[in-house]
């Protein structure tokens, strides 16, 4: 996992563009 010096910010958004590669319905609710 990159970009973990970034915070939430960046965790949120690596999640997204993860969740829009792979599968939306991986999408965690831990915001």
């Amino acid at each position: 996992m990159l970009g973990t010096d970034a915070g939430v910010g960046g965790q949120v958004r690596w999640r997204v563009e993860s969740a829009e590669i792979t599968d939306t319905h991986e999408y965690p609710s831990n915001t």
